[in-house]
């Protein structure tokens, strides 16, 4: 009973903090637009494609992560999402020029397409009880929409303290706790 109830705290925290990331992503970069601008040279059409590449790139995949995820295991192209979407925020903090940073922002969104159904999976198989699936995911949801509301904020605080390039890079370790939770 304890390591049942230790394995769905572990899946709840591991899906609920790549979620975190996942939303947090659609709103911060919005905040760092003037920095990224003026760092890679570009105007105002460069800058749609980096906050449009990482939507675009979620919408058109988020079905094809679940249909992955029923194929091949959610646990398995969850963990894939996850690393791909780290691995694409440390290549977004480190681009050299706005056609890397695009590309980087498009792979974040497959990696977030990826993982959000999955994890969505993980936590229905992690919560047989139907009443306590339901607090999980209003746990899972509750965090997503704290992130919506915190991105701007966080972002104003990363950016001002230590560049825009932080908030792509503050993912990287959070990106890492919930594959190790996983």
């Amino acid at each position: 009973m304890k390591n049942q109830s230790l394995l769905q705290q572990r899946v709840l925290a591991a899906t609920s903090i790549s979620y975190i990331v996942v939303i947090l992503d659609t709103s911060i970069v919005n905040v760092a637009l003037e920095r990224i601008s003026n760092a890679l040279h570009t105007h105002i059409s460069g800058l749609q494609w980096v906050v449009n590449a990482y939507t675009l790139a979620f919408a058109c995949f988020l079905l094809s992560g679940g249909t992955l995820g029923d194929r091949w295991g959610a646990r398995n192209i969850y963990l894939a999402g996850l690393a791909l979407f780290t691995v694409a925020s440390a290549l977004c903090g480190f681009a050299p020029d706005l056609t890397i940073l695009t590309i980087a922002r498009v792979l974040q969104g497959v990696g977030a397409a990826l993982l959000v159904p999955c994890s969505l999976t993980l936590i229905n198989h992690a919560y047989p009880d139907p009443g306590e699936r339901a607090v999980a995911f209003g746990v899972w949801a509750s965090c997503g929409g704290a992130a919506m509301a915190a991105g701007p904020l966080v972002g104003g605080l990363l950016i001002n303290m230590f560049g825009w390039r932080s908030i792509f890079l503050a993912n990287v370790p959070i990106g890492l706790l919930g594959v190790w939770l996983t």
